[in-house]
């Protein structure tokens, strides 16, 4: 028997079985008049719940196992014009599989901006820094000389709003490099001890210094100042970073930790 013959009996079959699947008034239908009691009558699938098409099971998250065969389900006669003009008619079909031949994928969890794909694994951390082939290196002696560099990289908000800068140092006090970290509003800003270190341990420095403003133009450090530098020298011991000082920048004056004997 070949193919084609094989599907005519199947169609007749089918046919056939249609008439007593109408008295089984069966609440989901395909196409029309195939529903699911008949497809488990036909096939003898026998426990199975569902049957979809390859692609509704697809965005649903399943896969179809290998060597699974589609069940065939003839639809509801249509009718369909020839180029001649001839009407002709036509049993439409759908491949569908059962929820006994589809398995759940791994979930896979996507960060498009990063480009970064998990699946099921331990993922691979990657930090990297580009410098100047022939970096400038200042080197600073003293709080006077650290606030001239930094009035030098400051924004334009010096008197707007407070922001937070960190100079990297190396061991011969060179500035290894600079970067504002934080920015906040007309009275203070939040700093998150842990990206000041991610970023010192990612230029190698030995040493760093901080400093932020008072746009107020009072010099007079807060309690939390204060604090903020005496957790930022705690954590710098654990990673042999030094903080060599605090600067506190207002108008045309400055206010340096190490001057005045608080680091």
């Amino acid at each position: 028997m070949n193919k084609n013959t094989t599907i005519i009996e199947r169609r007749k079959e089918l046919i056939e079985v249609s008439k007593m699947a109408k008295a089984m008034r069966a609440a989901e239908e395909i196409d029309g008049t195939i529903n699911y009691v008949l497809l488990n009558y036909i096939y003898k699938t026998e426990n199975a719940n569902e049957f979809k098409t390859f692609e509704e099971w697809q965005k649903e998250g399943f896969g179809v196992r290998k060597g699974a065969k589609a069940f065939v389900a003839w639809g509801k006669p249509r009718e369909k014009k020839t180029d001649r003009g001839d009407v002709v008619k036509y049993y439409p079909i759908t491949y569908l599989f059962s929820d006994l031949q589809v398995y759940k994928r791994k979930r896979e969890i996507g960060v498009k901006e990063a480009g970064i794909k998990y699946e099921n694994f331990v993922g691979e951390i990657k930090v990297s820094y580009k410098r100047h082939s022939s970096p400038v290196r200042t080197r600073v002696n003293g709080a006077s000389q650290v606030n001239e560099v930094l009035r030098e990289v400051w924004n334009d908000d010096l008197d707007y709003r407070e922001s937070f800068y960190v100079l990297a140092m190396n061991n011969q006090c060179d500035i290894l490099g600079y970067a504002e970290l934080f920015k906040g509003g007309v009275s203070s800003t939040i700093v998150d001890e842990r990206m000041v270190f991610q970023l010192l341990l990612n230029v190698n420095a030995t040493g760093f210094i901080v400093a932020h403003n008072h746009p107020s133009g009072t010099l007079r450090p807060s309690n939390p100042d204060r604090e903020l530098t005496k957790r930022l020298s705690a954590c710098g011991k654990l990673f042999n970073i030094g903080l060599m000082d605090h600067l506190i920048l207002a108008g045309d004056s400055y206010y340096s930790f190490a001057e005045n004997g608080e680091i």
